[in-house]
């Protein structure tokens, strides 16, 4: 045999023995299964997730409590919250090679959603598994509603989709407090959203846009009359998508729009604000565990006319970093950079659940804040407080 033959029989001698001399990768991808191919509108749907590990050694693959679940079909695209059961197997358990995680999810389909729809799960990654959905039936024997129980039930109806359209925006707490003289602080926030999300018509930037209200109060508790000593009102129009993209542990958010921002006050003491903003949600490990997120807002002047050189004390920017559990303690912080040198402030923040073994099952949090800095509230942009710390209570997060 010439050494050329016997040079291509040894390198395909080599190229078929190559596949066993590499190692097996794990596969990071689960598995989705449905208990019933078809279900109807409103009804229970009860999904399975299967991760199988066939590659070397052991790994612990995370199982999120709440993923999120995307429905895609002909009228569009839209998402819904999925709950972990005590049903499957344990969690947190490591697998070795050739053993497999199974977890049970459920959620409520809504009942206008109908037809053919492709079910995927972003955090658990794979393929995505179809459904058919029936709408929800209609009794035969059914007795025809009268004028008045139609009236009822549409006023009942839009009652709902508009209470179901408002919801929380920024931190809501009620703190108290002594730097001298006992005070209080406390904050209303939210938001209402425009456009109904159901509607197939409208873009992912409409059904995105919203309207905002943000109050922000400082009280005097121990002086004559007890007055407030100042008040922030911020309304705003802004876009907001939680979620915008997913990569890995990475989760992309974005808020961006217009916000005005004013103390209510007339004369020498009036202060407002408009100022065009964005701010990036940048979050970081898993949702269901302990991760982090770094929020900055920031933001143009487009009028200070009562406040010309308040971007000396303020700066461009709001830079929160917050790093905790969603179900669980929380603690962050806000700095702003003012332009002027050693000018700005700092927030700490500190949380945790009042839902307890020793206070019971309580809604809300346990709040502590500190705060140093130039500005705490918009007529004293320019002057800097002594370090208050507070202690009460926070609503929303």
């Amino acid at each position: 045999m010439n050494p050329r033959a016997r040079a291509s029989r040894l390198v395909a001698a080599l190229i078929a023995t190559l596949p066993a001399m590499l190692p097996t990768v794990a596969s990071a991808a689960w598995t989705l299964a449905l208990d019933e191919a078809q279900v109807v509108a409103g009804a229970t749907l009860a999904l399975t997730a299967l991760y199988a590990h066939d590659g070397p050694g052991i790994v612990t693959p995370q199982v999120p409590a709440h993923p999120v679940l995307r429905l895609a079909g002909a009228a569009g695209e839209r998402t819904l919250e999925l709950t972990r059961t005590q049903a499957g197997d344990a969690a947190d358990q490591p697998l070795a090679a050739g053993q497999f995680r199974r977890v049970r999810y459920l959620a409520m389909l809504p009942e206008n959603v109908h037809g053919t729809l492709l079910l995927s799960v972003p955090e658990l990654g794979g393929q995505g598994v179809l459904v058919q959905v029936a709408p929800v039936p209609r009794s035969a024997e059914s007795v025809p509603a009268t004028p008045a129980e139609v009236v009822a039930d549409r006023s009942e109806s839009a009652t709902r989709q508009r209470f179901e359209s408002v919801s929380a925006h920024d931190p809501m707490y009620f703190i108290v407090g002594s730097a001298g003289d006992t005070n209080a602080k406390f904050q209303l926030s939210f938001k209402f959203r425009l456009f109904d999300p159901d509607d197939a018509g409208d873009t992912r930037l409409v059904r995105n846009l919203f309207i905002g209200y943000t109050q922000t109060s400082l009280w005097d508790l121990q002086g004559p009359s007890k007055p407030f000593t100042d008040s922030s009102y911020r309304p705003a129009l802004f876009y907001h998508h939680a979620a915008v993209a997913r990569y890995g542990a990475w989760t992309w958010g974005l808020q961006a729009g217009l916000e005005h921002e004013s103390n209510g006050k007339a004369g020498v003491d009036s202060r407002s604000l408009n100022t065009a903003f964005v701010r990036p949600l940048i979050r970081w490990g898993p949702l269901d565990d302990a991760h982090w997120t770094f929020a900055p807002k920031l933001y143009a002047y487009l009028d200070k006319e009562e406040n010309p050189d308040i971007q000396r004390y303020r700066g461009y920017g709001d830079f929160t970093l917050r790093y905790g559990r969603a179900e669980g303690w929380q603690l962050g912080a806000t700095l702003r950079l003012g332009t002027e040198r050693h000018h700005g402030s700092t927030q700490v923040d500190f949380t945790v659940p009042m839902s307890t073994r020793w206070l019971g099952n309580l809604n809300g949090y346990l709040y502590a804040q500190y705060v140093y800095g130039w500005g705490e509230s918009l007529l004293t942009y320019n002057q800097k407080t002594v370090p208050q710390l507070r202690l009460g209570i926070m609503v929303v997060r």
